[in-house]
């Protein structure tokens, strides 16, 4: 059997009383000892602070001090290896304060042998090795008390720096159990809701506002782990609020939640609407403009013959009245001739071609001026209806009114009569058609808003050198 070594220290101010210890100890079969005697306390301090010593022993009494002093510095000093407290005379008292002090165990003199050494060295050291092993896994309880306070500190601040997050947060947060219970709500959406938070927390969230009736929640009913959809949602006022709106679940410390996310995209819905609307207008005005380009075309060939033909009306006119003086002339004679001027002189009469050469000019006159307002209403047409009006331009804001009204008039006409008392302006620098489109929707709004045929009063003038527009 391979013998333990240890190394024993020994203080005592009597040579013979070490040599003892060490012929005792020298005896114990199991145990290779290396033995370090010492007579100065000082000395052996020094040596116990170097070397690595098993167990030491010290004497009660070391002449001008004593073993109990050095017990003392020793255990001030940090040093917990085991020190038995050897004495000449043994008593309870003394027994007593050498234990209090941290002595491993006190021995008397007189009792020594190499059995009564092995028991006391072999008790001491399982004693420090039992203290080593309670220090050992009280530092690592320590080092793990300490690393959970940690992680709970972390933890803390995590869960304030999310509580933070998701109370600051402009998108509308809520959690929700299995219950379909609302256990959290943020501002956002409270303020999207306009409720309270006791009115919400505690109760179904379909009751709340969720537009998905029980039974069909896309999470807790159909499975899904995560869902995004636009939704109509109602608020406490009853108000249909369209949002966007992302559920997800997630899995908590002892249960299961869906975070559920949404935005209020009301703004976004009416900006899709303009655009919509914009996107109408655009195509209505291109279809305007090309209904405008097919209308001038034929125009244009009609007003082109309308002033060809009244020139021929003009010469044919004065063809006719030469004939009509010939027939006059004609009347009296004899014959073929005289009959055939008197039929022609009745027809004349019948079909009264006085007052036809008299209208003929008129009827040509109106025609034409009836094409140039088609060809007007066309051009006003085409130049209100372009889709890329976009640049400043200068304008005459009285033209700008003449020609709103020529597109607007049908509008207009049966229920308004339109007063204009123009003043005599600069021109102004301006997007026309911004201009143009908000002249028109002024008069339209002010014409669909009369019950019965009223008047449409349109004054401009210029004052503190700004061109002013009243429509009323």
């Amino acid at each position: 059997m391979e013998k333990r070594k240890l190394t024993v220290l020994a203080v005592d101010d009597f040579k013979g009383a070490l040599e003892s210890l060490r012929l005792y100890l020298s005896k114990i079969p199991r145990w290779e000892i290396e033995f370090l005697p010492f007579t100065e306390p000082e000395a052996g301090m020094a040596e116990l602070a170097r070397r690595d010593v098993d167990v030491t022993f010290l004497d009660y009494m070391l002449g001008t001090t004593s073993g109990l002093d050095v017990l003392k510095t020793i255990r001030e000093s940090g040093d917990d290896r085991p020190i038995i407290i050897l004495t000449g005379e043994g008593s309870e008292s003394v027994a007593a304060e050498v234990m209090r002090e941290g002595a491993s165990d006190y021995l008397s003199k007189a009792t020594l042998s190499s059995k009564t050494l092995e028991r006391a060295v072999s008790d001491a050291l399982e004693k420090y090795r039992l203290q080593q092993e309670i220090k050992r896994q009280r530092r690592e309880i320590e080092a793990a008390g300490r690393e959970l306070a940690e992680k709970v500190k972390q933890l803390e601040k995590s869960e304030k720096r999310q509580k933070q997050i998701f109370e600051s947060s402009a998108m509308g947060m809520m959690l929700i159990n299995t219950r379909r219970e609302v256990v959290e709500i943020n501002s956002a959406a409270l303020s999207i809701l306009k409720r309270t938070g006791e009115e919400v927390i505690g109760h179904i969230c379909h009751e709340v506002f969720c537009p998905v009736e029980r039974g069909s929640c896309p999470i807790f009913d159909k499975g899904e782990t995560a869902n995004s959809s636009e939704e109509i949602i109602i608020n406490s006022l009853g108000e249909e609020v369209p949002v966007f709106k992302s559920v997800t679940q997630i899995e908590a410390e002892d249960e299961t939640l869906l975070l559920e996310t949404f935005v209020d995209i009301t703004e976004r819905k009416n900006l899709e609407s303009q655009l919509i609307h914009s996107e109408k207008m655009a195509s209505i005005g291109q279809l305007a403009a090309g209904v405008a380009h097919e209308i001038n075309n034929p125009t244009g060939f009609v007003a082109s013959n309308l002033n060809t033909l009244g020139e021929y009306t003009a010469d044919v006119s004065a063809v006719l009245k030469e004939c009509g003086r010939l027939l006059s002339l004609c009347g009296g004679l004899d014959g073929s001739a005289g009959e055939i001027a008197e039929k022609a002189s009745k027809l004349w009469q019948e079909c009264d071609v006085d007052y036809i050469l008299g209208d003929l000019g008129n009827l040509v006159k109106e025609s034409i001026e009836g094409t140039d307002r088609i060809k007007k209403i066309v051009a006003d047409l085409k130049d209100f209806s372009r889709t890329d009006k976009h640049e400043v331009e200068e304008i005459d804001i009285n033209e700008a009114i003449d020609k709103t009204l020529n597109v607007a008039w049908n509008e207009i006409k049966y229920k308004a009569e339109v007063v204009k008392e123009y003043g005599d302006l600069p021109c102004i620098t301006c997007l026309a058609g911004q201009i143009d489109q908000a002249i028109l929707n002024i008069l339209v709004n002010a014409a669909q808003a009369m019950k019965e045929k009223g008047t449409i009063t349109i004054k401009t003038y210029e004052k503190d050198e700004n061109v002013c527009v009243e429509i009323s």
